[in-house]
């Protein structure tokens, strides 16, 4: 029994040491435990624990700041899709590496890679994964610890970015040398080949503008190359040739002026080479723009004087097509041989053209002078002459042409019966370049005057100097006589016309107008009948009655003129006028009712002179009518309208001596005339109707 509880006696007391060891290591271990989560939690470092199958299980207080989730949003998450992207900004599958790691534990493997947050910004983070395993081997997790490294990654980015620039920019330096090497060389070769060219040496200033506008735009590559060429004044330049590189063919004849483009030619004055990168605005060019640039899609322009006998002479002009084009300083250079190639090629082709001036001038002229039918000059510009053709020796009525020089020394003064014709004559050539038919008396020798016609232009030299006048002359006396001799029946013509039908209505006739009917809304029409002009017909002869009544019709048609009226016609005794056509005017019912004030007075004072009693009926009525001319034959010019037929009864139902106006015209003229109620007549055609009697004027 004793050794039974002895037994148990230290059974219990090694029970209770082991409690104890083991109290001991649980207290070590929490200890232990509580100073590494406190080491992890406080790391300032990324750190995260995966399980075997790849999801989160421990995800640090930096990480939470980190990355913007807590721990209990993140945990159990696969980190491919939450913190990591499935692919960088260059496109590397970030899934592949971590599916790596998972595969091959032993591993320890550290990487850098992008990374992303919870608000969507990508980040660097350098990545140490430890690989956890069990005593076999097996995969437990992967400890994960990561540190930003997102500034030192882009600073690096920026710099293999900045070299790759420089090394870009190095290689296109060197490519650029040797682009402009090869440039120099080939427009080397283009001068030589154009100093050998034929057409430059022997005159042939077409072909030679052409090779130098084609050579300038194979040689430098732009669209459009061409020559042009100032004027006498400097005030305009011709295009002599240009070439379209794309379309492979040349043309001429374009023309600009300082008037449409001020500051282009001032440009051109005032500076050695235009050299516009964005021609369509620079200020020098892009007066181009709207007409020129942008329909042919040209950006840039270098246009360089050209230079003849020291003075500028044109302009070579090089358009380019494209995004705009710098012009380099070789280029400009290379412009300005080309340009002294222009130059070249426009004095050989002076001389050439000297040479054959002076081989065919004898030929030419003998030609000309004996055989032409015209008379042929050549006078100085100060008014002398040179030169005449036989032709022109007969037309002035000399002998020989000694005489007529020595003769005629001042043109303007000796020749012209008008000595301005003379300063005429220039005046037209030097705006338009030459004189046509330009018609003029002259003295003969004699001192006959006849009419010449005269064709006369401008001969200069190469730069533009004025050598002399010359020019051509006709003797065109007798067209001319004949001329006058028509207008002369023409107007007489007109003037018969003219007293038939009014003047509109003649001019619309003479233009084949053949019916003519114009409807007027308000006029005033007068009629006029001579009281027993039956009976004194009977008294007299004939001639006698006709005298009489011309010279009272005469009086009256001198009344209508002077009140602006227009006679229509006179149909036996009676005498009718219209006021108010076939120009429409606002007075033209007092204008009638001065007429017939006046033409009672006419009578009464024909009366006293013939002394012999005449009266006259007047009868006038206001309203629409239609007027003109009908049929083909002994035109008349007539009215037509109950407003007429009105007026007409009012004559033919009045008294002797008096005027007799419907109620529209007293309505119309009561505020300014004196009127007399007749009251209500019995009117042919018209029923019962309200007259009154014009008295006299209140004016």
């Amino acid at each position: 029994l004793q050794a039974f509880m002895g037994v148990i006696t230290i059974t219990s007391l090694l029970l209770a040491a082991t409690v104890a060891e083991r109290t001991s290591a649980e207290y070590s271990l929490r200890e232990s435990e509580i100073k590494y989560r406190e080491l992890v939690e406080n790391a300032n470092s990324i750190i995260l624990k995966l399980d075997g199958d790849g999801n989160i299980t421990f995800f640090n207080e930096f990480a939470e700041n980190f990355f913007g989730y807590k721990e209990e949003e993140i945990l159990g998450k696969n980190p491919v899709g939450t913190i990591i992207p499935h692919r960088d900004l260059e496109g590397n599958n970030l899934e592949l590496v971590y599916n790596e790691i998972l595969h091959n534990p032993a591993r320890f493997i550290s990487y850098e890679n992008e990374n992303m947050r919870r608000s969507g910004d990508r980040v660097w983070v350098s990545w140490a994964n430890k690989p956890l395993v069990d005593t076999a081997g097996k995969l437990l997790g992967i400890l994960c610890i990561g540190t930003d490294i997102t500034d030192r990654r882009k600073a690096e980015i920026a710099l293999q970015k900045l070299n790759e620039k420089l090394e870009i920019r190095v290689e296109e330096r060197t490519n650029a040398l040797k682009q402009s090497e090869l440039q120099l060389q080939k427009q080397k070769s283009a001068l030589i080949d154009l100093a050998k060219n034929k057409a430059l040496n022997q005159g042939d200033l077409t072909k030679a503008l052409q090779e130098i506008t084609e050579t300038a735009s194979r040689t430098l590559e732009v669209a459009r190359s061409s020559v042009w060429l100032y004027d006498r004044t400097k005030s305009t330049i011709d295009c002599l040739d240009l070439f379209d590189r794309t379309l492979n063919e040349h043309s001429h004849g374009l023309e600009l002026t300082a008037a449409d483009y001020p500051a282009y030619f001032q440009a051109l004055r005032e500076e050695r080479a235009i050299a516009a990168f964005d021609a369509q605005k620079d200020f020098r060019t892009r007066e181009f723009a709207e007409s020129y640039l942008i329909p042919l899609g040209i950006t840039s322009m270098l246009d360089t004087p050209i230079q003849i006998g020291g003075e500028t002479a044109g302009v070579l002009c090089l358009e380019h097509v494209g995004m705009p084009r710098p012009w380099t300083i070789e280029e400009q250079s290379f412009a300005v041989s080309l340009a002294d190639s222009v130059t070249f090629a426009v004095e050989a082709r002076q001389r050439q053209r000297a040479e054959e001036a002076l081989r065919q001038a004898e030929e030419k002229y003998r030609s000309i002078f004996e055989n032409a039918i015209v008379g042929i000059f050549q006078t100085t510009p100060d008014g002398q002459y040179l030169s005449a053709n036989p032709a022109l020796l007969r037309i002035y009525g000399y002998s020989s042409i000694e005489g007529l020089v020595g003769t005629l020394t001042d043109i303007s003064q000796q020749l012209y019966v008008d000595p301005d014709r003379r300063a005429e004559v220039v005046r037209l050539i030097e705006e338009q370049g030459k004189v046509s038919d330009f018609e003029s008396q002259i003295y003969r020798r004699d001192g006959s005057i006849i009419w010449i016609s005269e064709n006369t232009y401008t001969v200069r030299d190469s730069y533009g100097n004025l050598l002399y006048y010359e020019g051509t002359v006709q003797d065109i006396t007798t067209r001319k006589q004949a001329e006058v001799a028509l207008r002369l029946e023409q107007e007489k013509s007109d003037r018969l016309l003219l007293n038939v039908l009014p003047q509109p209505i003649a001019d619309r006739l003479k233009q084949d107008q053949s019916i003519i009917a114009d409807t007027f809304a308000e006029v005033t029409v007068l009629f006029a009948d001579i009281v027993g002009f039956t009976q004194i017909s009977s008294k007299i002869s004939p001639p006698e009655l006709v005298s009489l009544l011309n010279d009272i019709f005469s009086t009256f048609d001198r009344l209508a003129e002077k009140h602006e009226l227009e006679k229509i016609k006179t149909i036996g005794d009676a005498y009718m006028v219209v006021g108010g056509l076939p120009m429409p005017r606002s007075d033209h019912a007092q204008a009638i009712a001065e007429m017939a004030l006046d033409m009672q007075q006419a009578i009464t004072d024909f009366s006293n002179i013939h002394n012999q009693d005449f009266n006259i009926r007047i009868g006038i009525n206001t309203g629409p009518v239609v007027a003109g001319v009908i049929g083909i034959k002994k035109f008349i010019y007539d009215l037509w309208g109950d407003t007429v037929n009105t007026a007409s009864r009012m004559e033919s139902h009045g008294l002797p001596g008096c005027i007799q106006v419907t109620s529209a015209i007293y309505d119309i003229l009561q505020d300014k005339y004196v009127f007399e109620s007749r009251g209500a007549i019995e009117v042919k055609g018209k029923g019962q109707m309200n007259t009154y009697f014009l008295t006299g004027s209140k004016l």
